[in-house]
């Protein structure tokens, strides 16, 4: 009885995680029964880390991209500048 219980529980988590998963379009784990809090902890932490990396790579790539622009706009001030000397 107790373990149908904990059967239906698991099934409406899973289903719920489900909805949740495709909602937000990320790739759905199904939780492992036995797991520890611990270790699903460290998953949520490496998620959340990786999520930052992404978006910390995304920053770098928008940075360098405007470094590139503020150069060129360097070089032809300095050109214009060598012109009017």
């Amino acid at each position: 009885m107790l373990l149908d219980k904990k059967k239906k529980d698991l099934t409406l988590q899973y289903l719920m995680d489900i909805s949740v998963s495709t909602s937000r379009r990320e790739p759905f784990r199904p939780p492992i029964i036995g797991q520890s809090n611990r270790v699903i902890k460290l998953q949520q932490t490496i998620e959340s880390l990786k999520a930052d990396n992404h978006s910390l790579r995304q920053t770098q790539m928008a940075l360098l991209a405007d470094n590139d622009s503020l150069r060129q706009q360097q070089s032809t001030l300095v050109t214009q500048m060598q012109q009017l000397y």
